[in-house]
């Protein structure tokens, strides 16, 4: 049930960001990347630690390989991947801030 409960965590962290993005059209990408750190960082320790362990990675080292492809083709690492980024940050605020303006918003 604690998996379950993440995923409604993850789909109130969608509304609650669609409420305050500061573009229209905000990225795929962005969403994601907040809902999933919300996700995962909500996650009782030992579950989390188990997804942890499952799928291994340091997190994306730039911003320029967070992409809807990525995403696409591998959600589960993709949010483990997007988790580990946000954790390492060092102004996490900051990247939150960065995303809801949609200043990382990718060209169409």
């Amino acid at each position: 049930t604690e998996l379950y409960s993440s995923i409604f965590t993850h789909e109130v962290a969608h509304a609650i960001a669609h409420e305050n993005f500061a573009v229209k059209k905000p990225p795929t990408v962005a969403h994601e990347y907040i809902a999933y750190t919300v996700q995962l960082a909500t996650l009782p320790d030992a579950l989390r630690s188990r997804i942890l362990t499952a799928i291994p990675g340091t997190g994306f080292e730039h911003e320029r390989e967070i992409s809807e492809l990525y995403m696409a083709f591998d959600p589960d690492r993709f949010a483990v991947q997007v988790y580990r980024h946000f954790m390492r940050s060092t102004n996490r605020t900051e990247f939150f801030a960065r995303l809801l303006s949609g200043a990382n918003q990718e060209a169409d």
